[in-house]
Parts: structure tokens; C-alpha cells; sequence
């Protein structure tokens, strides 16, 4: 119940984005914090929450704090000089579009502002074409793609390797090196078989033998 609490009472200062009353949140979040010591505590402990003592006032506190695209264009560009500098991964670079959204809800709009002015990067996914993450652009490059080549693009399929091998050669192409992988198919253990011969019997062995 605590943690469901918490919960709500973020999510209503994360949506509202600013300062809260304690009677605000009541009504906001239907959670009663100030009949609740080890709930209000517990809102004055979380890393996402901020405490405002001379209002009495508790306010959602994002990663990022990104208003403005000015905002949005210092915290991708200062993540891009820190991560170069330290010659980290070329994924840390970036930011995912998710990770906007949780400092700032209408981040949108800034970054297609910041896109058109050419100084991000923006990814996109194949399928529906949504913002997948934003890189800084330090050379301020500036292209457009034709629309037409980026549908052809998205509707090629990677051939597996053994038709991709075989398409370069129709096309009169040859590959490097061509290894022939064996697949190796597995032999189920036979079964061993009953014994189903006749044996003749005789009595060989007990001639000379008087059983009378």
C-alpha cells in the first residue's frame, strides 16, 4: 500500500510539473499524505521528489531539468563532449527518447524544433517511424533524405547466409571467402533389436549320459 502510494503521488507531480500542496495532492493523487508520517517520509526520501519546507510543498525533480529546446540542446551536448572525452561507447552519446520524456512530457516539439535547425541527429523506428533517440550534431551537417529511398530502404530484408551466397553468384559476383558450413544432422540411437533367430536345440551334450 506504501509503495502504491508513492507511486500515485509521483505520477501527479510528474503530470502537474510544479510545486503541490499537501491538499492538492490529496485531491490529485487521492493519497492523504499528511495523516500519513511514514508516507510523508517516505515522499521526502525519493531521489525524484522534492521537498519544499517553507511552502510545505512536495515537486516532481526529473533527471533533466528541460523546458526549453536551449534546455534540451545543452543536456545532449554536454552528454556528447563527456562521453568523447572519456572515449566511451558511441551508444552512451545518445539520448533515448524515453529517457526525455520522463524530464519533460511535451519534449517532442522540441526536439523536431532542434532536428530542423540541424543541430541533433534524430533516429527513428522502421516500423512507425517514432523517435527512438537524439544525438548531437557537432558539425552542424545538415541533409535531407528522399522519402522514397527511405521506404525502399526500410522494406529490405537481410537474406540469410547461405541465399545471400547464392544471389551474389547468380549476379556474376564472387564472395571473398565462401565456406560451406556441413549441418551435421543428428542420428537418433538405434534401437536395439530382439533377438528373434531360431536356435536348434539338441542333446549333443548329454550323450554318453544314462538318464534312465
Amino acid at each position: 500500500h506504501l509503495n502504491s502510494s508513492v507511486f500515485a503521488v509521483l505520477n501527479y507531480l510528474k503530470k502537474v510539473d510544479k510545486p503541490q500542496s499537501l491538499e492538492n495532492i490529496k485531491h490529485g493523487a487521492q493519497v492523504d499524505v499528511q495523516s500519513d508520517k511514514q508516507l510523508f517520509e517516505r515522499l521526502r526520501a525519493n531521489p525524484r521528489i522534492k521537498f519544499l519546507p517553507n511552502s510545505h510543498m512536495f515537486e516532481f525533480l526529473p533527471e533533466h531539468d528541460i523546458r526549453t529546446a536551449e534546455n534540451l540542446l545543452a543536456a545532449v551536448e554536454d552528454r556528447y563532449r563527456r562521453n568523447v572525452e572519456a572515449k566511451d561507447l558511441p551508444a552512451s552519446i545518445c539520448f533515448e527518447f524515453k529517457e526525455l520524456l520522463d524530464s519533460n512530457s511535451n519534449v517532442k516539439p522540441l526536439i523536431e524544433q532542434l532536428e530542423e535547425d540541424g543541430k541533433i541527429f534524430v533516429t527513428r523506428k522502421a516500423n512507425d517511424n517514432n523517435i527512438k533517440a537524439i544525438y548531437f550534431n557537432p558539425h552542424k551537417i545538415q541533409f535531407q533524405v528522399d522519402e522514397e529511398f527511405k521506404s525502399v530502404w526500410s522494406s529490405l530484408k537481410i537474406p540469410d547466409e547461405t541465399d545471400l551466397t547464392r544471389d551474389l553468384k547468380s549476379a556474376g559476383m564472387k564472395t571473398s571467402e565462401v565456406s560451406k558450413i556441413k549441418i551435421a544432422h543428428k542420428q537418433p540411437p538405434k534401437k536395439k533389436s530382439s533377438s528373434n533367430r531360431k536356435i536348434k536345440l539338441t542333446n549333443q551334450h548329454l550323450e554318453g549320459i544314462d538318464l534312465t
